[in-house]
């Protein structure tokens, strides 16, 4: 198993936006964190609500997008416009390559990450869907669409709740806590904090800590 705390990422500011990076990314750099598996960013940014609009480029990423607080506005090159709601999720396939404009019409709070795909410069598409609300435990989130062997699973969990979830040694797994406080098979974690196994096979056990809601993000990636 391996260890990502917050406090370990990178951090970067420019003007209102404010991010936390897993693995390298824009300005900031670290040889020894060029992504894990497939994946390739990891972010955390808070953006404040600007009628400045930030230009884009994005290409051969599978770029997902999970907007907890505000709203963001996407306006395409092609002069299509997207608007992102908190509790959305947003799938961006970039293939050989998307240009756009975004910016915050309200201060947003997001993760966004990014998945190699296993092919590059095919035709880009996205598309967007609601967040889950229900506690039931995990939610399979995996478009249709990703070009790349991924799984992508979100669970809420409220005061008292658990999660037992089996992880295979073919696989290798990301476990990303967005907001709250959870233990994970005895360490506790915080918003912020990640876990990520390889060629493991073995029970993953969460138990909800705090008063908080906790929302998590698990990541079953190619091996």
């Amino acid at each position: 198993m391996l260890e990502y705390p917050r406090e370990t990422w990178g951090h970067t500011e420019h003007g209102g936006e404010t991010s936390r990076h897993a693995f390298c990314f824009g300005e900031y750099f670290a040889p020894e964190k060029l992504g894990f598996a497939a994946l390739r960013v990891m972010n955390e940014t808070r953006l404040a609500a600007s009628d400045t609009w930030q230009p884009l480029r994005r290409a051969n990423m599978d770029i997902i997008t999970l907007l907890l607080k505000g709203r963001l506005l996407q306006r395409y090159a092609d002069g299509s416009e997207a608007c992102l709601e908190a509790g959305q999720v947003q799938y961006l396939c970039a293939g050989r390559g998307v240009e756009y404009a975004q910016r915050a019409q309200a201060d947003a709070h997001f993760w966004q990450f990014w998945i190699q795909p296993d092919q590059v410069n095919a035709a880009p598409h996205s598309s967007q869907m609601q967040l889950p609300v229900a506690d039931t435990g995990w939610t399979d989130l995996s478009p249709d669409g990703l070009r790349q062997d991924v799984q992508l699973h979100w669970a809420q969990l409220a005061q008292g709740q658990t999660l037992n979830t089996p992880l295979q040694s073919n696989r290798r797994y990301w476990l990303q806590v967005l907001q709250g406080e959870v233990e994970v098979c005895g360490k506790r974690l915080e918003g912020g904090d990640a876990l990520a196994w390889q060629d493991e096979a073995c029970l993953l056990e969460i138990r909800h800590l705090g008063k908080q809601e906790a929302k998590l993000l698990l990541l079953a990636l190619p091996g």
